[in-house]
């Protein structure tokens, strides 16, 4: 008797305490997502992947969170692959009070691209240069260089183009 009554507890709070995760597609991209209930944003950082159908080989990684007049927070993720960006693939969720609003945003379901670099950093500059014309380039310049090491107090601090591949 005491089994049935701690088997019957478990099934009562498991329905009691779950979520209904389904969402609205507001758009026919399915760009644009709204929950049917009450969907906490802790959720959405467990089922993220889940929730916009994206494989285990990506990941979302926090870039910005924005808080507002009214009470929400807007956090805008960047979309990776294997570690490495996806240009242009944003997701930004709409929170209030804990709970999802709205997620909005582009995002790739089924990306199958190469991770690996077919163009040298070296070869991509002299090719971005060819597009991007000009005299001098910021990082050529000196006297750029160091406004810019003084601004950010960063002895580090460049305009050179940094190597990443996305």
């Amino acid at each position: 008797m005491r089994y049935k009554l701690i088997i019957i507890c478990m099934i009562f709070f498991g329905f009691a305490f779950s979520q209904d995760v389904s969402f609205n597609r507001l758009n026919t991209e399915g760009t644009w997502l709204q929950p049917n209930s009450n969907i906490t944003a802790d959720y959405f950082q467990e089922h993220k992947l889940d929730i916009l159908g994206l494989l285990e080989k990506n990941q979302l990684q926090v870039i910005e969170v924005l808080n507002d007049e009214i009470g929400m927070t807007h956090t805008k993720y960047q979309q990776h692959y294997m570690g490495f960006p996806i240009e242009g693939a944003i997701v930004i969720l709409h929170e209030k009070a804990g709970y999802i609003t709205t997620i909005n945003g582009h995002w790739v379901k089924d990306f199958e691209g190469s991770y690996t670099s077919t163009v040298s950093f070296i070869k991509a500059l002299q090719k971005a240069k060819q597009e991007v014309p000009a005299k001098n380039y910021y990082w050529e310049i000196p006297e750029m260089e160091s406004k810019l090491k003084e601004i950010h107090n960063d002895v580090n601090a460049t305009y050179y183009p940094e190597n990443e591949l996305v």
